[in-house]
């Protein structure tokens, strides 16, 4: 599939490709000279409309948060092209400082993206400090507004807490609240709620959707939980080890899933009525190494449906009804 550039998309990702150089030990580079790559993103391409959430959703390993911070310029990729309303961000010598205002990442562990000795108020008053002209005063209502919008109040009181004075649900919206504070146009929301304790789940994610809206984000929902991106997402591209296996709407994901990925992790969602029991088609075998991929589709060591062309051919991400992209050979 090929990104088509237009003004009703924020973000349009085409041909992304991500490796990371293996490093070896010296010992290991005696035996052997050659370089080896983990093969994080390999081929990727997506579009989110303006407005929209999309989410990336697979195991552990497949390129999800590479694909993400790529995106918003956090890793340079090794080729490939994004575009962020209207801008390729890696070829139209985009300055740095703009495309922070624009693009915004929310990272999935709060404790490890909060300074413990900074301050709540002086968290989220650092993006202001260095990307907006406000003034000290100016930047303190920002902040004590900002607080009260993510549902931290009264808001004089979580300005001059510590992250470790906080729940873990705190921390979140405090995380959230950094990201969002100099209005971006796009965020990354990475994992927003894998860190959090289930009772307060979907308060984080209904706060997402209240800012998204409030604010008119475009979000790229970064998620191993199917059920969350059934939540939140209005589109879905399902990845699994550096590619992307099926996309379309999430409509579309969960009422005819095509891909044997997408309807073993589709199983694997737990049904909210006792008396309905969905058969769990769970792959055999373990994720192949990203270092060495296997030949043709990416999916086949543990496909129930694997034919020969599998085994030498890489499917192509073909539509086959409108906005709904399979890989595969079964179709």
């Amino acid at each position: 599939m090929h990104a088509t550039f237009t003004d009703e998309f924020m973000v349009s990702v085409e041909g992304l490709v991500k490796y990371f150089p293996v490093q070896k030990s010296f010992i290991s580079q005696l035996i052997s000279r050659k370089r080896e790559y983990v093969h994080a993103v390999d081929s990727v391409s997506f579009q989110i409309r303006k407005g929209k959430i999309h989410a990336l959703v697979g195991e552990s390993g497949s390129g999800k948060t590479t694909t993400g911070k790529v995106t918003v310029g956090l890793i340079e990729p090794t080729s490939g092209k994004v575009v962020i309303d209207g801008r390729d961000i890696f070829k139209d010598e985009v300055d740095r400082r703009e495309l922070r205002k624009k693009a915004q990442y929310i990272f999935q562990d709060p404790n490890s993206s909060l300074n413990p000795r900074m301050k709540v108020g002086q968290a989220l008053e650092e993006p202001l400090i260095h990307l907006s002209d406000a003034t000290k005063q100016e930047r303190k209502e920002i902040v004590m507004k900002m607080l009260e919008d993510v549902n931290l109040s009264p808001a004089a009181s979580f300005y001059s807490r510590y992250p470790h004075e906080l729940s873990g649900g705190q921390r979140q919206r405090v995380v959230i609240a950094r990201a969002l504070i100099i209005q971006p146009k796009y965020v990354v929301a990475d994992e927003p709620v894998a860190m959090v304790d289930a009772s307060v789940r979907a308060q984080i994610m209904d706060l997402l959707i209240t800012m998204q809206k409030r604010l008119g984000l475009t979000i790229l929902l970064i998620t191993h939980d199917l059920a969350v991106a059934s939540y939140m997402a209005d589109t879905i591209s399902v990845m699994y080890l550096g590619k992307i296996v099926e996309q379309g709407s999430t409509e579309q994901i969960f009422s005819n899933p095509l891909h044997p990925y997408t309807n073993a992790l589709i199983s694997s969602v737990p049904v909210p009525d006792p008396k309905v029991k969905r058969e769990k088609q769970i792959p055999h075998g373990e994720v192949p190494s990203a270092i060495r991929p296997p030949e043709g589709c990416r999916f086949n060591p543990r496909c129930p449906y694997r034919f020969d062309r599998c085994t030498r051919e890489v499917p192509e991400l073909l539509e086959l009804e409108e906005g709904h992209f399979v890989s595969c050979f079964l179709y």
